[in-house]
Order: C-alpha cells, then sequence, then structure tokens
C-alpha cells in the first residue's frame, strides 16, 4: 500500500459504529517512531498494537490516522482521564519504540511569556506549582517549561535559567515565584519547520513528501552529495537551513502573527504552509577541463592556428561534455584518412543530450498543489458547512440508495457544488447570481431555503418537516447537522426528496 498519503483505518472503539461520543471533548494523540523509521507501514500490525495499549478502546476508531509515510500516527481520544497513564510516559507500542504526546491546543486565547532568570535547580513541576498571576489578571497558567541548554563558545553546555510560561488568556505584566516577582516578556516560538523537506508549517512526523538533501536540495540524503550548495526556496548559493534566506525571514515574520490576539497557533501554521518553494534546478559538480596537447588538424595534417572550441553550448543546467582531441598520424600514404579526420570536428555531435526534468516537474506539482489548496480554502471559507459542523466526516446514516442523491447531499455539506456563487469563487464563472433571482447569490442557503423558483416544492418540504417538530429549519438542519442521528436520518430522507422534485441534481 503506498503511504504517500495519510491512510486512515477504520477499526473498532467504545463509540457505536464508531461514532464520536456526543458532547464530549476530543485529544489528538501523536506517536511518531523514535528513530524515525518508517514503522507504522502495516495497518494490520498498527491496529493490534494500538489495541494492545493503554488507547484500547478509548479512542476514536475513525480518526486512526497513518502520517509521515509510516514514520506516525495520530488518534483522538475521547477522555485523557480514562487512560491508565499519561499519554507522554508512552515509550513503546507494540515492537516499535515511540514518542508520545497529546497535540497543544490552538486556541487563540492561548500566549506565550518568559521570564528569567529562574534557578537551575527548580523542575519544571516545582515551577508550574509555584506560579502567581499577579495584578488580579484573569490569565490562567496553563504550562512552563525551560528552555533548552546553552552551549558556550568553549564547548561546555549550561543550564538555560529562562521559562517559557503558556498563558490561557491575555499576557499578563508581572506573576510571581517563591516570593520572587518576574516581569513577563513575550516569547515568540521558533519557526515550525520539516527536517526532511526542510518546508514550512509541518514536522517530520506528518511529513509526506520526498526526503531532501540539506546540501543543494535534491531528492536524496545529504551523505555523499557532490553539487555545490543551492538553496530550495531562492536559489541562492546557500544551504536550503540558512537563516537569512528570504524565505526563512518571512517565516520569521509570519511566525510574529502568534502575538495577535485573534490569531491561532493553526493561522500561523496555515500560513507558514503558503511559503513556497522556488523552481529548482539541479546544478552538477563542476568538470574538469582535459588538457589539449595538439589543436584540430587541417586537411593537410597540420594543426590549425585558431583551434575549436573544446566545450558543446550546452543550457548552464546539463551536464557537461568535454571532447578530448587526439592528433591524427600524419603520413605521405594515408591523405584521405587524415582529412576524414580532421572534417569531423566540424560534423555536429549526435550524442543525445536529453535533459532530466524530474526534480522540476517534482516541484511544478508541489507548487501548483500548494496554490490550488489555498485558492480552494479561501473559496470554500463562506460556503462550507465548516462553519456550522466542525465534524465533515461522512456517516453512515446519510447514505440512501441513489447514488445521485447521496453525491447531492455530500457536495452541500462540504460546499463544494456546482452553484454559481462557489464557481464564481473559483474563477470557473462570471455571475455568482442565482439563474431565476439577479440580485441574489447562488448559495446553497438560497436554494433549500429562499428561491421563489421552488416555492411549492418547499412548501411541500416544510409540511412534512412539521411532525419532526421542526418549524424553522436551517441549513445545517436540512443536511443532517442535528446531533440525533435518527432524526438526522428522517429530515435528509426529506431534504432528498425536494431535491429530486425539484430537478436541481444536475446544478450541485
Amino acid at each position: 500500500m503506498p503511504l504517500d498519503e495519510d491512510v486512515h483505518m477504520d477499526t473498532i472503539s467504545s463509540g457505536p459504529k464508531g461514532r464520536l461520543p456526543l458532547h464530549l471533548p476530543t485529544r489528538l494523540i501523536i506517536i511518531r517512531s523514535a528513530e524515525g523509521l518508517r514503522s507504522f507501514i502495516n495497518p494490520g500490525k498498527v491496529s493490534r498494537a494500538v489495541f494492545g495499549s493503554i488507547f484500547a478502546k478509548k479512542f476514536v476508531s475513525s480518526t486512526l490516522t497513518i502520517t509521515g509515510a509510516g514514520r506516525g500516527l495520530k488518534f483522538e481520544v475521547v477522555n485523557l482521564d480514562n487512560l491508565a497513564q499519561p499519554p507522554e510516559s508512552v515509550t513503546t507500542l507494540g515492537e516499535w519504540s515511540v514518542k508520545c504526546w497529546v497535540a497543544s491546543d490552538d486556541d487563540p486565547t492561548y500566549m506565550f511569556g518568559r521570564i528569567f532568570p529562574i534557578s537551575p535547580e527548580l523542575t519544571n513541576d516545582d515551577i508550574l506549582t509555584g506560579l502567581t498571576v499577579l495584578d488580579d489578571s484573569p490569565t490562567k497558567i496553563v504550562d512552563a517549561i525551560r528552555l533548552p541548554i546553552h552551549a558556550r563558545d568553549d564547548g561546555q553546555t549550561e543550564a538555560n535559567m529562562a521559562i517559557r510560561i503558556k498563558f490561557q488568556g491575555p499576557l499578563p505584566d508581572r506573576v510571581s515565584l517563591q516570593h520572587a516577582v518576574y516581569r513577563v516578556r513575550p516569547h515568540t516560538l521558533p519557526v515550525l519547520r520539516c527536517t526532511r523537506c526542510f518546508l514550512f508549517g509541518h514536522g517530520n512526523a506528518t511529513c509526506n513528501m520526498k526526503v531532501r538533501c540539506s546540501n543543494c536540495s535534491g531528492f536524496h540524503v545529504a551523505e555523499g552529495c557532490a553539487r555545490p550548495v543551492s538553496c530550495l526556496f531562492c536559489g541562492g548559493d546557500h544551504r536550503p537551513t540558512y537563516k537569512q534566506c528570504p524565505a526563512y525571514l518571512q517565516a520569521e515574520q509570519v511566525q510574529q502573527l502568534q502575538h495577535e490576539a485573534t490569531c491561532s497557533m493553526s493561522d500561523v501554521k496555515r500560513q507558514l504552509r503558503g511559503i513556497p518553494p522556488g523552481t529548482f534546478r539541479p546544478r552538477g559538480p563542476p568538470a574538469k577541463r582535459a588538457a589539449l596537447p595538439y589543436g584540430p588538424l587541417s586537411p593537410a595534417g597540420l594543426p590549425r592556428a585558431s583551434p575549436l572550441p573544446s566545450r558543446l553550448p550546452l543550457p548552464s543546467h546539463d551536464p557537461t561534455v568535454n571532447i578530448v582531441q587526439m592528433a591524427a598520424v600524419v603520413s605521405g600514404g594515408e591523405p584521405v584518412a587524415d582529412r576524414a579526420a580532421a572534417e569531423a570536428h566540424s560534423l555536429p555531435s549526435p550524442i543525445d543530450m536529453t535533459t532530466d526534468l524530474t526534480d522540476s516537474l517534482t516541484n511544478l506539482q508541489t507548487t501548483c498543489n500548494r496554490h490550488w489548496d489555498t485558492e480552494l480554502t479561501d473559496a470554500l471559507q463562506y460556503t462550507s458547512l465548516g462553519r456550522r459542523r466542525h465534524d465533515t466526516r461522512h456517516h453512515w446514516w446519510t447514505h440512501s440508495p441513489s447514488r445521485a442523491l447521496d453525491t447531492a447531499v455530500t457536495r452541500l455539506r462540504i460546499g463544494h457544488t456546482r452553484l454559481n456563487s462557489h464557481l464564481h469563487k473559483l474563477g470557473m464563472t462570471d455571475d455568482p447570481h442565482c439563474p431565476w433571482c439577479p440580485t441574489y447569490l447562488d448559495t446553497p442557503e438560497h436554494l433549500l431555503l429562499q428561491c421563489p423558483r421552488h416555492h411549492s416544492h418547499r412548501t411541500a418540504l416544510l409540511q412534512s418537516l412539521y411532525p419532526l417538530l421542526l418549524r424553522r429549519p436551517t441549513l445545517a438542519d436540512l443536511l443532517g447537522g442535528s446531533p440525533d442521528p435518527g432524526l438526522a436520518f428522517k429530515i435528509l430522507k426529506h431534504t432528498r426528496t425536494f431535491l429530486q422534485k425539484s430537478g436541481q441534481l444536475h446544478r450541485i
């Protein structure tokens, strides 16, 4: 099974039919191979290993996903208090050595601050227990971690006396610890960058890209690379990890958005992923020119006064071919052979110099996919049900005997339809309005709830919903947004009838 994309595994969980229990918050668990190996490539072994761990019957099966081309896993747990031990204490999963942690909450109300100097003798638990927010601030302290150790010029290391604090709410001015008062300074998190593909906005545990060389940015490991250094982003003569690269400086500016009160870490990561790599062209190692003891021969067998160039004119990104010229044997009895050897220099080279465009094509495909994802996200943010229902997975109770009706309902639920308003956002049509209502946008809300063209069918739909005690249905109600699966199934049945009788399936 190819693992270039995330693999979703449908197994058994504590919820009925693998559905998420209602009204219970979930936390995302991330597991990564400790050695960075592609250990999780067998879905069967992965499923058995998870069920043999502390997460057995505690996780939502429909969220179990293999990430990073087999290097990691992620799934959701309904209640962390039901686990026998903290997820961070898990070091083995089946036969594999792993690292496990709970994904941090990306709520925009979380802010990061820094205080110093703090004695190295205090542990993180001691600091978290003793910290207190002053000035009657409503902000709560979520976590406290000592920053990484310092490396001195003499090669020795020393403990870092700065503490990073995670706050829920606005950044406070002061905190106290062991009868001492510290002023809180804003702390900027390091730029999230993958160490495998060197792109921004994700880590190597969830990376699905090919491994790149840290020397020339090519699609190979760095060991034994003989190409000149080249930047993946700007094409400059430096490594892709160079921190003065314009792309990295742009990423640092994006990271500063974390201090905005309305910007979450998810927004920061999304903008970091929007920094695309440049057009990468591998440059081969410089070839050595062979020393020519003789120039090309004339028809008479004598060296020419102005020798021909010994290097073929090729593009800069193609391999260099050197023509090694040999002196012909001059004798009175072989004038025909001498002339033929001399004329060979003026003939075009029959060598086929086909350029390898594999890296360029891969880069072009990656750039196009990232551009399309960005455009699609912007176009869907006002038409998708994502703002009405965060769980957009396709549930079993949305199935119908008619595939056309099932497809129409699914497209309306995710917002990716052929209605004019959505096509206009994607640049595929000039007019975003309804064909029968020139002043109203052609949206799912207008089609199901407002358009006078379908008034009679809508009246029949509303009358059929009266026994279900649904007097004023919303778009989310008509498309199965009710938390009760049984009620949602009945409402969807009437919605399909409306779509079928109104004859609008071809427009969805």
